[in-house]
């Protein structure tokens, strides 16, 4: 009831104040830096009392601006290209020059993401033909400024980091001047200039612009900037080998990243978090950073299908309305678009299924590493006389091997591991009974340990031994990955280059020449930062 009686309070207030220029700005910037981050729903109702308690068309313009950068925050691209496109329709009733450059500002950041970049190269254009209205002004200087950094995240998007830079600096130098968010502004910059010489792996300028960044922010209210830049820094230190900062650097980003509703700051965080627990082969943090990154992702890609959906149904509608004479070309445009939203639909598909195959891709390799090291392990137990007990023997082995004694059961592991260690599982010709006569015991016998102690059948077993035997190979002789995938097939005891690739997919669900190439990335990008 308090809590009610509060809000009630706080709508009242704004009803009195909402034609306060000043106080509008206090309650403006406080909502977009600060309480959508602690409560977004809050937020969206304090923007649309704005709206509604406003009779001036340029504060109505920034009340449906506030509702569209929140809506940018949440992925719902629909509803913040609406608000967008009604700010736009809203200012033509006012002479607010630089307002109107900013509708135009936020509309090209809009399409950019959504990939529309003939819709956001024509706002840009909208935009930079507006400002020179404003004459030189501090007020152009400004939108300009903010224009430079719309241009410089589009470099960003398409990795050309050099000429991000160059849109950055130059953003630098239009608002140093600006009093108003100078800060803000400032540190949205350099947090722009980390992630540029990160990308450029110049390690220790992108760190001074990180912390740089920082340093401007440390005033003003935790807000989503913070978590990019803190999510900055711990990459960086990643890349530079420093686990311990990295970790420390996520874990400011992580806790930002939980409270947050702004979709596209959790899937970078908690990508870095797989990164970072990859590297520290932690399965169950890998795991559950995963899960967090894609249902954030999900929202994300269900905000672009609905923003897709949408502009598909405005044409149909268009199209129903349309002269007899324009159908022809309605048809044209509808076919058009629905070619655009099945190409997106698929790219965000296939980038999706991309990123969950090299994230398999490094587990198989982290697993290698893991497995590698306790096999060494075991080695220099048994040199020392200090092996590790055999597996322990339960009730139900002892069921499903029926008059088997604890030393039989161990001497055919023994076996089991020698022939492990060997080549034999190479050849064409191996077999149960062969295996079984190296064992020096029955085919039943031997197949009941298998199925128990390696959890499959004969079969399965001989393939993913030459799987891994192929992978060890790949992993640490580089010529291998010159060879053609049927020299590794014949390598690998395998009848042809088809049941080969099968089997390898099977056991690693990745393609041989996909993994070959990711391996082949990661093998230059070692080279690259040595």
């Amino acid at each position: 009831m308090k809590k009610l009686f509060s809000l009630i309070i706080f709508f009242l207030f704004l009803i009195l104040h909402s034609q306060d220029k000043e106080k509008f700005d206090k309650i403006y910037v406080k909502t977009y830096l600060e309480t959508s981050q602690k409560d977004f729903n809050k937020a969206l109702k304090i923007a649309d009392s704005l709206f509604i308690n406003s009779a001036d068309p340029l504060l109505k313009t920034r009340s449906l601006m506030l509702s569209a950068s929140l809506y940018q925050q949440k992925g719902d691209y629909k509803k913040a290209v609406d608000f967008a496109l009604l700010a736009e329709k809203t200012i033509t009733e006012t002479d607010d020059i630089s307002w109107k450059v900013r509708v135009y500002g936020f509309l090209a950041s809009q399409y950019r993401i959504l990939k529309l970049y003939d819709l956001s190269k024509k706002y840009i254009d909208e935009a930079m033909t507006s400002s020179k209205k404003l004459g030189d002004s501090l007020a152009r200087k400004q939108v300009v400024g903010l224009m430079m950094q719309e241009k410089a995240y589009f470099e960003i998007q398409n990795k050309n980091f050099k000429k991000a830079v160059l849109h950055v600096k130059s953003s630098q130098e239009l608002l140093k001047n600006v009093k108003k968010n100078h800060d803000f502004f400032t540190a949205n910059n350099e947090q722009l200039l980390g992630l540029c010489f990160y990308h450029l792996k110049d390690y220790k300028t992108s760190l001074q612009h990180y912390n740089e960044a920082e340093r401007q922010l440390k005033n003003l209210p935790e807000s989503f900037l913070i978590g990019l830049v803190y999510n900055g820094i711990a990459n960086t230190y990643m890349d530079m080998g420093n686990f311990k900062d990295a970790e420390r650097e996520l874990q400011k980003a992580r806790v930002i990243a939980d409270k947050t509703q702004y979709l596209n700051l959790k899937t970078e965080i908690y990508d870095t978090a797989q990164r970072l627990y990859l590297a520290k082969m932690d399965v169950n943090k890998i795991q559950e950073y995963k899960f967090k990154h894609d249902r954030a992702q999900d929202q994300l890609d269900i905000g672009t299908s609905q923003f897709y959906n949408a502009s598909l149904k405005d044409a149909e509608t268009k199209s129903t309305v349309a002269n007899n004479n324009s159908s022809a070309k309605n048809m044209v445009i509808i076919f058009v678009i629905i070619l655009l939203a099945v190409f997106c639909i698929y790219f965000l598909y296939y980038k999706k299924a991309e990123k969950r195959t090299y994230v398999r891709f490094k587990a198989i390799i982290a697993e290698l590493n893991k497995r590698r090291a306790l096999e060494s392990e075991s080695d220099n137990l048994k040199d020392s006389g200090l092996e590790s007990a055999p597996p322990h023997r339960t009730a139900e082995n002892v069921e499903d091997l029926p008059m088997m004694t604890i030393g039989t059961e161990e001497k055919l592991l023994d076996y089991l591991e020698k022939f492990e260690k060997s080549d034999q599982y190479l050849k064409n010709d191996i077999s149960l009974p062969g295996l079984a006569a190296y064992c020096k015991t029955n085919t039943k016998y031997l197949s009941r340990i298998i199925n128990i102690h390696k959890g499959m059948d004969f079969n399965n077993y001989i393939n993913k031994l030459r799987i891994q035997y192929i992978i060890e190979k790949l992993n640490n002789e580089p010529e291998y990955m010159k060879y053609k995938i049927a020299t590794l097939a014949e390598e690998a005891g395998f009848s042809s280059q088809n049941k080969f690739a099968t089997i390898f997919k099977k056991v690693t669900s990745i393609s041989p020449s996909v993994f070959i190439k990711y391996l082949q990335d990661q093998k230059n990008n070692y080279q690259q930062n040595d």
